[in-house]
């Protein structure tokens, strides 16, 4: 009898592990996903079920009771599963771990999504309503019955521990290699895009736990700076004033196919535009987009999915603010948000900012729909610039077309649209909404423009956008318009390079005639201002300018090649001229800092003294 009931113990705990792994990835993904999955990954939903089974047993030993941790197992996994599946609805991309680094900010943002999805919303709230109150009843029920023997408590216990020890030891660092030759089992971390539906959610989210941790690269800073000369740098600190414009979500919309925009909502882009920026994220992660554009460094050296300004600037960093401050710049960041958002507070200054002007300091009575007007941030700018009597470099980061694109944001409508494509009522009134917010983000353009062409200070105007809109439920608008044909996790290359260009603009009331840069990764933006006022820094000047003769685009999914060749899944292959680059990044985010004297030799001690103190660390 004993061992009768122990077998429907086991029988029952494995089934509902198997069915559980499937159940969880139709909520990340979808059901079409999930057949795939358990078609092509055997291994994988086996190993990920063992585990659960293994967790099952460990947790009812624990508690001596039978069946009481399938409840709460259940929910925390189906749980996550949802929230990944909201996720990647919204940006195409599943949940990382480190995505409970900003929870602060998603609830910020929460009721203007909930305005804009109330019904999406109730359901998930009923859902995990529904799921809580489950595995509360659950664990009471079980709590009262199935009272384990205290030698099977005992030796389950023992057994099922050293199992899960092997098991987290085969998805660790160190350990998934041997994984890896014993199951064929791979962490492919460097592609989260095929990590998730190969591995499956829960095994690729546990992969990803690890793949927070950066491993040192290959080669040694020490034989990277072995080929770089002594320069010197020949700018003064009278270049003139440098302003960089980050605009939220900008994006030339007249590219979707069957939608006509009368008139054009961004003339005045369209006319000085000098290039295209390849952004590393879609429909959110702004600030991995300024991590870039100020340091020159490269997410793709980096865990996918991770958030660098609330993971890893722990201490100063050189950017190209730095750069211009050590030859007598004045440096402000301008952003009409909450100070804490995005960590910027913290986050500013260790980048080289001198002072931080934030919605907390700005009227309250500026705002166009429910965040700061474009043109009112224009003018906040040029007031910055004539309060300043030194050189001053002013980054700033709109916010009035911040999504989501609800309707009726703004009462009167300049753009109209004509739509010939297939999209409901609500993504009709979301282009709206947003074509408005573009046509306002050009004027304010336009009136920083010609206020600073009447200045006699030479002025350097760099404006480009941080990454698409998140335009529909799963790419739905740039779906059903017929601008990609691919699904979200199997875009190729030539789609990429369409769901992730922004509009460049290079401008100074001096000179116009800048170069078409092409399509360039925002790392290379500090290698443009560099250029334009002839800073010849040794990072920014002549590293990366030598690393944009041969790539153009280094992201995660692709590798820009100055060919024009677009590469995906390059990460596997060696490069010098990119282990390079990445052997020089990690030196100055996680490592020694040992190439700060070669490649910033006019680094001023001052300003970075902290860095080596134990305070900034």
């Amino acid at each position: 009898m004993l061992r009768y009931r122990l077998f429907w113990y086991f029988l029952i705990n494995i089934a509902v592990s198997f069915v559980l792994v499937f159940a969880v990835q139709i909520a990340a993904t979808s059901y079409t996903s999930a057949v795939v999955f358990s078609g092509s990954s055997p291994r994988e939903w086996c190993f990920t079920a063992i585990f659960i089974f293994t967790s099952c047993l460990f947790f009812d030993s624990l508690t001596g009771r039978k069946y009481i941790a399938i409840a709460p197992i259940c929910c925390v996994i189906s749980l996550l599963a949802i929230i990944s599946g909201q996720k990647y609805g919204y940006r195409s991309e599943p949940l990382y771990p480190w995505d409970f680094l900003f929870v602060d900010q998603v609830f910020d943002l929460l009721p203007l999504l909930l305005k804009e999805h109330p019904l999406s919303f109730s359901f998930i709230v009923a859902l995990l309503s529904f799921l809580i109150v489950a595995m509360v009843a659950a664990v009471l029920v079980f709590a009262r019955s199935s009272k384990m023997e205290s030698g099977l408590r005992i030796g389950l216990g023992a057994s099922s521990l050293i199992i899960l020890m092997c098991f987290i030891y085969s998805i660790s660092p160190r350990g998934s290699l041997q994984l890896y030759k014993a199951t064929k089992i791979m962490n492919m971390a460097w592609d989260q895009s095929i990590n998730y539906p190969k591995n499956g959610f829960l095994l690729a989210f546990s992969f990803s736990l690890n793949s927070a941790l950066i491993s040192k690269p290959a080669v040694g800073i020490e034989s990277v700076l072995s080929s770089f000369a002594p320069i010197h740098n020949s700018s003064t600190s009278d270049n003139g004033d440098v302003v960089i414009v980050m605009n939220e979500s900008f994006w030339d919309a007249t590219k979707l196919p069957g939608i006509k925009f009368t008139p054009d909502p961004m003339p005045t882009v369209r006319r000085l535009q000098k290039g295209e920026v390849f952004s590393p994220v879609y429909g959110g992660g702004t600030a991995n987009v300024e991590f870039e554009a100020l340091t020159g460094f490269s997410n793709s050296f980096l865990p996918a999915g991770s958030l660098p300004y609330q993971q890893y600037i722990i201490r100063n960093t050189p950017s190209i603010i730095w750069a211009l401050r050590n030859i007598g710049y004045r440096s402000i960041a301008i952003h009409p948000y909450h100070r804490w958002f995005w960590n910027r507070e913290s986050v500013y200054s260790k980048l080289g900012f001198e002072k931080f002007i934030s919605l907390e300091q700005m009227s309250p009575d500026q705002s166009r729909g429910p965040f700061f007007a474009d043109e009112a941030l224009s003018a906040q700018i040029l007031r910055t610039l004539e309060e300043s009597e030194k050189p001053t470099v002013i980054f700033a980061v709109t916010m009035q077309n911040h999504g989501p694109y609800e309707r009726n944001r703004y009462t009167k409508k300049n753009i109209n649209l004509k739509i010939n494509s297939n999209i409901d009522l609500t993504n009709e009134d979301g282009l709206q909404t947003y074509a408005e917010g573009i046509n306002d983000g050009d004027l304010a353009l336009n009136s920083l423009v010609l206020e600073l062409s009447k200045r006699k200070r030479r002025t350097l105007l760099v404006f480009f956008g941080d990454h698409l809109p998140m335009m529909g439920h799963n790419l739905d608008v740039f779906k059903k318009t017929g601008f990609i044909s691919g699904q979200e996790s199997n875009l190729n290359a030539v789609e990429l390079k369409k769901m992730r260009t922004t509009p460049l603009v290079i401008w100074s009331n001096v000179k116009n005639d800048f170069e078409d840069q092409g399509v360039i990764s925002p790392s290379f933006i500090p290698n443009i201002i560099d250029q334009a006022l002839g800073l010849n820094n040794q990072f920014y000047g002549e590293f990366l300018g030598s690393l944009r003769k041969q790539y153009n685009i280094v992201d995660q999914t692709v590798l820009g090649h100055s060919s024009g060749e677009l590469e995906q899944n390059w990460r596997s292959k060696s490069s010098a001229l990119l282990d390079k680059y990445q052997s020089i990044q990690y030196d100055l985010m996680f490592g020694n800092e040992i190439s700060i004297q070669r490649l910033f030799p006019y680094f001023d001690n001052a300003c970075c003294s902290s860095s080596h103190s134990g305070d900034e660390r």
